[in-house]
């Protein structure tokens, strides 16, 4: 029993010794963070005192600085309830001196005193802008946000952003322009490409406004009677002449060849060739050629669409067609023949010659219109115009003959 005993004190006391060193531990570690809080307090003292040092020298440096309790982001003037940034309102004064430097250097190009500053303005120009260059100083010196490294500077962006925008501009304009000449001279472009009739793959204007439609263009024959005048390409030959004709989309026409026609050749030839009167950027070109290894011109014209539909005549009553107009029922010299001289129009050449033309229109058979014909003349109703003027030419050479 005493054995017991002593156990359970000595139990006891180690219990107690157990509690006594925790509860120092916990002493030590409640003193180690208020040493470490004392620590952080005289750091912050620290730095107020230096903060309020600092506060008093600038005081001392600049009497008259104010401290402000509250402040904003920006400084604000202020127009009664309307408050505006105060680097806004000073550009808005910079920009009015500068306007008002400008209007200066205007005034001696004014009407009321041009006449007295025309012959002093190497006087009065000096003085001017002198002027001007007090008011900027004054403005600058009163604007305490804008400087004048910060108008310079702000000058040199903007003329940059000036020059870039220029660049931009006049690069597009370039392009547009160099769009345009592709445009305008696409036909010589195609052909140096060695496309021929380039005309027939890009077309114009009418042509897409129209969906590539025919209706715009009517038959017209063309009647040579001669040429005189024609200069001559070989000295020791005589010209063999042929004429050949273009006008828009129609394929060349030629004539036969003449041989040894010399200074003057009667043709009495006619083609026909698909005409738009109101096309007034195409033209009919005639040239007269010499015939050789290498076909030469000769003289050559130019007639405008304006002038050709002046001179179109209505369509013929017995419909003579090409060659059918030398036959000798229509040959004779009269009035009504197709090779009357009084009917035909002398043309001057380039560079010497005369030549005798005469515009007819060919009159159309009556068809009637398909529902898309409007637009694709060219798709519907093709067909049934080609045979009706088959049969109509076939009849017509029937009855000449």
């Amino acid at each position: 029993g005493g054995g017991a005993g002593e156990s359970a004190a000595a139990a006891g006391g180690v219990t107690a010794l157990q509690s006594q060193v925790e509860q120092a531990l916990r002493v030590s570690d409640l003193e180690a963070s208020e040493e470490v809080l004392r620590q952080q307090l005289a750091a912050m003292q620290a730095e107020l005192d230096r903060r309020e040092s600092q506060v008093a020298f600038d005081h001392q440096m600049h009497p008259g600085l104010v401290e402000l309790e509250h402040t904003t982001l920006m400084p604000t003037e202020s127009f009664g309830p309307v408050k505006v940034p105060e680097l806004e309102y000073e550009d808005f004064l910079l920009v009015v001196a500068i306007m008002l430097m400008l209007l200066i250097f205007a005034v001696p190009f004014m009407t009321p005193w041009h006449r007295f500053c025309e012959i002093r303005r190497h006087k009065v120009m000096p003085f001017l802008a002198i002027l001007n260059f007090a008011i900027l100083a004054y403005t600058l010196d009163r604007l305490y946000m804008v400087s004048f490294n910060t108008m310079f500077f702000g000058s040199v962006r903007a003329f940059e952003i000036f020059i870039g925008s220029t660049e931009s501009l006049l690069t597009g304009c370039v392009a547009l322009v160099g769009l345009f000449v592709a445009w305008r001279f696409k036909d010589r472009i195609l052909a140096f490409i060695g496309i021929e009739h380039g005309a027939l793959l890009v077309g114009d204007f009418r042509d897409w406004a129209t969906c590539w439609s025919m209706k715009r263009f009517h038959a017209m024959e063309i009647y040579i009677l001669k040429v005189e005048g024609l200069p001559s390409v070989k000295i020791t030959g005589e010209n063999n002449v042929f004429c050949e004709a273009s006008l828009g989309y129609n394929m060349e026409m030629r004539t036969r060849v003449h041989n040894g026609a010399g200074h003057r050749c009667v043709f009495k030839e006619s083609f026909q060739l698909n005409f738009d009167p109101w096309d007034t950027d195409s033209r009919l070109y005639i040239s007269v050629k010499n015939q050789g290894l290498i076909s030469e011109e000769i003289s050559s014209v130019q007639i405008g669409a304006a002038k050709v539909r002046k001179l179109e005549e209505k369509p013929m009553q017995k419909g003579t067609l090409g060659w059918g107009a030398t036959s000798a029922s229509s040959s004779a010299r009269s009035d009504q023949s197709a090779w009357d001289p009084k009917r035909f129009t002398a043309f001057d050449m380039v560079p010497a010659g005369t030549l005798y033309l005469r515009f007819v229109s060919v009159a159309q058979e009556e068809e009637s219109a398909s529902f898309f014909e409007c637009c694709c003349g060219c798709l519907f109703g093709g067909s049934r115009r080609a045979q009706g003027t088959a049969v109509s030419d076939t009849a017509l050479l029937t009855a000449q003959h």
